[in-house]
């Protein structure tokens, strides 16, 4: 008898544990008192205000990465080429020395193939022709019939709307918007602070990879 009163109809059934989504526990609902509702208000303004200037502070500093390392290039002070590489022929050794500072060795290419055919490819497509081949190169090569040089890809563009000397400038900030701005998008979406992905962009944009590959498609 003992067993069925404890066990009976009129003993109230024990409280299920629901697992609930992990998003509801961050909601909290507008409980207690009036001045823990304000305080709470006040805390969560304090927390914004600081998250905005933060932010701010991040894009100050890629503000100041763009100027001190493409600045003088896209204002068109230099070119961001390695054009003095040309120094080591003639007849560009004859009229201005031999001029190289070997900082990267990988940069050859950038000026005698790479920049060269984006030039032909530019020049044949402004007079309505599509340049698949290269004459010029050794006994010819193919040219935009094959994606080597990316010059269909969108970070292109400028080598189409600008001078060529300018050119590589913008399209190493169009590379900054992308690498920068997909840090921020992954970042967000791992539910971290805009300025944490400013920064994290920064520094993958600036990486040794990232650097040594410029002016190469």
């Amino acid at each position: 008898a003992r067993w069925q009163r404890a066990a009976g109809p009129d003993r109230k059934p024990q409280r299920k544990s629901v697992l609930r989504p992990a998003f509801l526990y961050s909601v909290k609902t507008r409980g207690g008192s009036p001045a823990a509702n304000r305080a709470r208000d006040q805390c969560r303004m304090m927390r914004r205000s600081r998250s905005a200037w933060i932010d701010r502070v991040m894009f100050l500093l890629l503000g100041l990465v763009v100027i001190a390392t493409i600045g003088p290039a896209l204002v068109g002070g230099v070119t961001l080429l390695d054009v003095n590489l040309l120094t080591r022929y003639q007849p560009f050794q004859a009229l201005h020395g031999l001029n190289i500072v070997t900082t990267n060795i990988c940069r050859g290419d950038t000026v005698d193939a790479v920049m060269p055919g984006l030039a032909q490819i530019r020049t044949e497509l402004l007079h309505g022709h599509f340049p698949s081949w290269a004459s010029s190169e050794v006994g010819g090569s193919p040219l935009a019939g094959v994606p080597s040089l990316g010059q269909f890809g969108p970070l292109a563009l400028p080598y189409y709307l600008l001078p060529l000397w300018l050119a590589p400038a913008f399209v190493k900030l169009a590379e900054f918007g992308v690498a920068i701005g997909g840090m921020v998008a992954f970042l967000r979406r791992l539910r971290l602070s805009t300025a944490s992905g400013v920064l994290a962009g920064i520094v993958f944009a600036s990486s040794g990879f990232m650097l040594s590959w410029t002016n190469w498609p």
